[in-house]
């Protein structure tokens, strides 16, 4: 099977398997995928075996919590800069081993796990923006104008709603549902999304019930006719609150006002940086002082 050169457009150049199920995943993450003649950044290959048997050992080393989902366990080898990653089977993935030698990048696994790359990709990208500068907020965002629009506050407070709303009612293009990497370059605030499932009430929808819809990125832009966006200027954050009828009200918040609440609201508890492919080892400095 051939390999071919894809892009996220401002976020990472990557030569990878031209196999339709796994660009298929990708794409299903990151709509803006395509092809590119740019030098890529990492070259990501699959190998399909019997076993990972002999991986098991690894799982008597410390855990590792990457940015979202899965646990790993690693070795690397001092001689060769080789690193190993062993994930068992979890609900939130199926077993398998990434092997990384500097930029190359081999993905070992029993049966078809064609979401391990898009995992993958996405660590790639976290990775390459904290050596920028980078840090998460627990935020939505949306870009009007060239500009983007973050919106942050407690949890429930209305994150995907507004984000929602926006798209639809104001002509917003979505950039993140829920994780919003911020940094500055330039001197300027910019912000991109790390693209997960989004979810909404499904009384958004005109349902009853506690239920939540779900559309990934891809699904979310063809069935709201809308465009994502990957990364943008910071123009503006807004505070959410609900009030006692549980709807939501933004807030313009003075620098004191907004460095207290970025303090109280802008991290997730699932926030872990644990680097199981030993790219750069680095945890982010929430700069939420200059922000």
């Amino acid at each position: 099977m051939m390999f071919k050169i894809y892009e996220i457009p401002q976020l990472l150049v990557f030569k990878i398997l031209d196999d339709e199920e796994i660009l298929s995943d990708i794409k299903q993450f990151y709509p803006n995928l395509v092809e590119s003649n740019k030098e890529p950044e990492y070259c990501i290959d699959r190998q399909i075996v019997e076993d990972l048997d002999n991986y098991h050992y690894l799982t008597s080393n410390k855990p590792l919590h990457p940015f979202r989902n899965c646990i790993y366990y690693n070795q690397t080898f001092d001689e060769t800069h080789q690193v190993i990653a062993y994930a068992p089977s979890t609900d939130q993935t199926i077993e398998h081993a990434i092997i990384r030698n500097g930029k190359d990048i081999l993905i070992q696994y029993k049966k078809d796990n064609s979401k391990v790359f898009t995992r993958t990709v996405r660590e790639l990208i976290v990775r390459k923006f904290l050596e920028k500068g980078y840090f998460p907020l627990h935020a939505s965002a949306t870009k009007f104008n060239g500009n983007i629009i973050l919106n942050f506050g407690p949890k429930g407070c209305g994150k995907s709603t507004v984000l929602f709303e926006k798209i639809i009612e104001e002509g917003h293009h979505p950039v993140s549902n829920d994780i919003t990497l911020v940094g500055k370059e330039n001197n300027v605030w910019n912000a991109i999304g790390t693209q997960y499932t989004l979810s909404f009430d499904s009384s958004l929808f005109g349902k009853d019930g506690s239920s939540k819809i779900r559309f990934t990125p891809y699904e979310f832009s063809k069935v709201f006719h809308t465009v994502w966006s990957e990364k943008g200027k910071v123009s503006q954050i807004s505070y959410l609150s609900l009030d006692k009828n549980m709807q939501y009200s933004e807030s313009a918040l003075t620098s004191e006002q907004l460095f207290e609440k970025l303090n109280l609201y802008g991290k997730d508890h699932g926030f872990y940086f644990d680097d199981y492919l030993e790219i750069n080892n680095l945890v982010p400095i929430f700069d939420y002082e200059t922000l």
